[in-house]
């Protein structure tokens, strides 16, 4: 129920609009004028075309729509993402860009683009006047692949305007491209060399004709650097790459594909300001793909020995045991300040669990995709886990081995009673979430009375990562 006291009229439509789309927006009684200082700019504070909305466009008007209609909904909007294009008849993906370039001028707040559309028919040249124009842009994520040069250069204005400007706080803070085209990597050191005052995060993702030395040169423009992300960029090679960034001496999170289990080289350079780590093993496993990662894994986690890590997530391209030389290595470092851990697609033994969660006394959240024969006791599961005081979130991507065959491996999830040996083994647990299903500790009994709105939500639930 909505009181229209002392309420705008002409608000009214938008939130039956925004009802429409489907914009959870809970119900509020004796709404005030406050609606419009609370409320409002919580909605059109992020606006982004998905998919699911896409659909809905012939039956419903566009968020561009009904900011073009209210432009004094426009300060609120901080964030645009755009990860689909209509492609209905009746609506062209041109309405939505002619929309959104009358819309930039009014948008003096935005601070965060995104357009990742990964049709080819849709580019992103004709919004690249209004993005080069916008001096409060500091996040720009783009598909990279169908910019030419002349567009690329057009882009350095990105977050800086049209005229250039001796503000020494405009500029980018984030840049996230996603396959770079020759065009965009000819201009991609004058991008850095423009926004080398404010740059702080950069990622690269999908790019053959990104190099070690290409990084080599954007560490001597921007040496400060806080975050990168190398992903899937087939001509780094990641020992090249931690030893450029010896001179990142304020480097604090990185993401690193590994295409190779090649030994580390001799000489080893230790990262000391690193504390969140994500390293996605991509090769090819094999049978004896244990074996053959162990030294790569181990000689990385070498060099971050001193670092005070926080956040570490190794990630296999398909299931693996987790090498046992792995875990002496996570043990022998003493991450004492480590709080998330991850092993995705690593399957992890009991022994080996307990073993992590000794050496790791303030860990808060775990996952670990669990291969566990149906006869294995779960109390030794619980035991394992146990070892870790702290631990308030446990993820699993649980694969159940059925016991009368060893290679009949299917995905599959563990039910409420063994959610509750674990609750009951590990006091400090709060959460677990496995498949699709996230279980809350104290609420899991039909006659509670928010069982049926997190079972509900569990029906869409996708298993996060650390």
């Amino acid at each position: 129920m909505v009181s229209a006291d002392n309420l705008p009229f002409d608000v009214l439509p938008l939130i039956f609009g925004q009802l429409q789309v489907g914009v959870d927006l809970l119900s509020v009684a004796l709404v005030s004028r406050s609606f419009f200082g609370g409320v409002l700019p919580l909605i059109y504070e992020e606006i982004e075309m998905h998919p699911r909305l896409v659909k809905r466009l012939r039956h419903t008007q566009s968020p561009f729509e009904t900011l073009l209609k209210h432009r004094d909904l426009c300060p609120f909007v901080r964030r645009i993402a755009i990860h689909a294009f209509p492609r209905q008849e009746g609506w062209p993906s041109s309405v939505i860009y002619e929309q959104l370039e009358t819309l930039f001028p009014h948008l003096r707040n935005l601070r965060a683009f995104a357009f990742t559309v990964p049709d080819p028919s849709s580019s992103i040249d004709l919004l690249l006047p209004s993005l080069a124009s916008s001096t409060s842009l500091k996040e720009l994520s783009i598909m990279g692949q169908r910019i030419n040069l002349k567009s690329a250069e057009l882009l350095l204005g990105a977050g800086h305007g049209a005229v250039p400007s001796l503000d020494q706080g405009l500029g980018l803070e984030k840049l996230n491209i996603k396959t770079l085209s020759p065009g965009l990597h000819r201009a991609l050191l004058r991008w850095i060399e423009r926004n080398k005052a404010t740059l702080q995060s950069l990622s690269i993702r999908h790019s053959l004709s990104f190099s070690d030395s290409t990084l080599q040169s954007i560490l001597n423009i921007v040496p400060r650097l806080a975050e990168l992300k190398l992903l899937h960029c087939g001509n780094v090679d990641h020992w090249r790459v931690f030893d450029a960034l010896e001179q990142a001496d304020r480097l604090k999170s990185l993401a690193l594909t590994i295409l190779d289990y090649s030994s580390p080289p001799p000489a080893v350079v230790q990262l000391s300001s690193v504390t969140r780590l994500w390293l996605r093993f991509n090769a090819a496993l094999s049978e004896g793909a244990p074996q053959n990662i162990t030294p790569s894994v181990c000689g990385i986690l070498e060099r971050f020995r001193t670092c005070q890590l926080e956040t570490l997530t190794l990630e296999s391209a398909g299931a693996c045991p987790l090498p046992a030389k792995v875990v002496e290595n996570v043990r022998d470092a003493d991450f004492k300040t480590l709080r998330k851990l991850s092993f995705a697609g690593f399957t992890p033994s009991n022994e080996q669990l307990e073993r992590i969660c000794e050496g790791c006394p303030n860990l808060e959240v775990l996952r670990a995709d669990l291969s566990i024969d149906w006869s294995r006791s779960w109390a030794s599961v619980a035991s394992a886990i146990s070892k870790a005081k702290r631990l308030h979130t446990f993820l699993s991507s649980l694969a159940l081995q059925s016991a009368e065959s060893a290679s009949n491996t299917v995905q599959g999830r563990f039910a409420i009673a063994e959610a509750k040996i674990l609750f009951a083994a590990v006091p400090s647990l709060q959460r677990i979430v496995n498949a699709n299903r996230c279980w809350l500790r104290g609420i899991n009994d039909s006659d509670h009375p928010r069982y049926e709105m997190v079972r509900q939500r569990n029906a869409s639930l996708v298993l996060p990562t650390v």
